[in-house]
């Protein structure tokens, strides 16, 4: 039977990325938008240490499966990707 409910890691994850955008992002849209060219430093290096105590992954890695096991779920990173270019 297919299941539509979106696994908890990634409600997980796009939680974060709409708290990220509305607190982060929003609030300093139009001083980027007014100077395009400006490297929105305070983002990016708050984004680097995000990652980096993430692991460098937006999705904790799967736990590995034996050779020849199947996954009967969708791979988390696959629908992560999706995910994360809607919001």
């Amino acid at each position: 039977m297919i299941s539509f409910e979106i696994p908890e890691r990634i409600q997980q994850t796009i939680t974060m990325m709409t708290t990220v955008a509305e607190s982060m992002m929003r609030p300093v849209s139009r001083q980027m938008d007014e100077n395009e060219h400006e490297i929105p430093w305070d983002y990016i290096t708050f984004m680097h240490n995000a990652m980096r105590a993430m692991g460098g992954a937006l999705v904790p890695s799967e736990d590995k499966k034996e050779e020849g096991e199947e996954d009967k779920e969708p791979k988390s990173k696959l629908i992560i990707g999706g995910v994360t270019n809607e919001v």
